[in-house]
């Protein structure tokens, strides 16, 4: 490393760190083209410059840097560094056999386990997700994510007891991480205990007061209790925050719909679609808001442009078969009532 000293190495390493960690990445980029100037040697420097490309965006380059680094130093904790990359990229294979490799090496680095359960836990292979989640655990048991992706993984699948002792456990390392009362509330609501959601959103709001997402998980609880009012006025918050936010005018959309307020629900599910012009969800629900209005061509029209983003949706094809029957589209009901899997279909 050009005779670089401990602490002259530790400095560099907080100097990163701090630019890091205050979103000074232009900063992060020159000085870490610097560094490599100064020590071409140390795959520290290589490193560096791959975290502020990723950061800005710049996947292929962050990874001929990574790579560069591991030519150096094949440690697992730089070829982490190229997994986590490949990851977060969507390069879910290439990320996959890094992390397995790294554990062929080294049994004991137990971020590799973690990386491996969050993507099974992101494919929805939730058994192999749990294995690797308790293999993190199993060598540094305080792992926050770990615990926090364990309570996420066992309320998938209803698993609420279980979930709930990760939930404490996680709360109990990390008890200013806002994001924890936001999962645990929507656990609460699930188990219909909609106090303690609250209290959650709550102890989160103290903790983070502008991020939009802590306001629609309350609009959600409350428009699942049928507070309407609540969660418009959470909706709204949202959008205060984050104008394009997304589902919070198909939110506001499902409120008015709810009170039978239907030309206005649908104004609003139409705003959510000049965002994000792919949300199924808001055709369908255009759709469904137009069979309550008696508008059968427009009902079709929306149902069967929600069903083109999801052909598997069990709920769109009944639907759309219902009003397929309605206007004698016999066969092509049958076919959607099929495929739509209700019972006596």
């Amino acid at each position: 490393m050009n005779d670089l000293s401990t602490k002259d190495s530790n400095d560099i390493i907080n100097n990163v760190y701090n630019l890091l960690s205050e979103s000074k990445i232009s900063d992060l980029e020159n000085y870490s083209l610097m560094l490599i100037d100064k020590y071409p040697n140390w795959d520290f420097s290589y490193n560096a410059l791959a975290i502020s490309l990723k950061e800005s965006g710049n996947y292929i380059d962050a990874a001929k840097y990574f790579s560069k680094a591991i030519s150096i130093s094949s440690t697992p904790s730089n070829n982490n560094n190229l997994g986590s990359l490949y990851k977060d990229s969507g390069e879910i294979n290439k990320a996959e056999i890094i992390f397995l490799d790294i554990l062929k090496s080294d049994k004991n680095f137990y971020q590799a386990y973690y990386n491996l359960a969050s993507i099974y836990y992101d494919l929805g292979e939730h058994d192999k997700a749990e294995i690797f989640f308790k293999d993190t655990l199993k060598i540094e048991n305080s792992y926050f994510p770990a615990l926090l992706g364990l309570a996420n993984l066992f309320r998938e699948k209803k698993n609420f007891s279980e979930a709930l002792t990760y939930y404490d456990d996680a709360l109990r390392i990390n008890p200013n991480f806002h994001s924890t009362y936001n999962e645990r509330a929507i656990l609460f609501s699930k188990n219909d205990n909609y106090l303690d959601a609250i209290n959650d959103i709550s102890k989160s709001l103290t903790l983070n007061p502008s991020d939009p997402l802590t306001y629609s998980i309350r609009a959600t609880i409350n428009l699942r209790e049928n507070l309407f009012d609540n969660a418009l006025s959470d909706y709204n918050k949202c959008l205060n925050l984050n104008i394009n936010y997304k589902k919070a005018n198909h939110g506001i959309g499902l409120v008015y719909k709810s009170k039978g307020l239907i030309s206005k629900a649908i104004s609003f599910f139409e705003k959510e679609l000049l965002l994000y012009p792919e949300d199924d969800e808001s055709l369908f629900m255009i759709g469904d808001s137009y069979i309550m209005i008696g508008d059968f061509n427009k009902a079709i029209y929306y149902l069967e442009k929600a069903l083109e983003i999801d052909p598997e949706n069990k709920d769109y094809n009944t639907i759309l078969a219902v009003q397929k029957k309605v206007s004698g589209e016999y066969d092509k009901a049958a076919k959607l009532f099929k495929k739509g899997g209700l019972d006596n279909w």
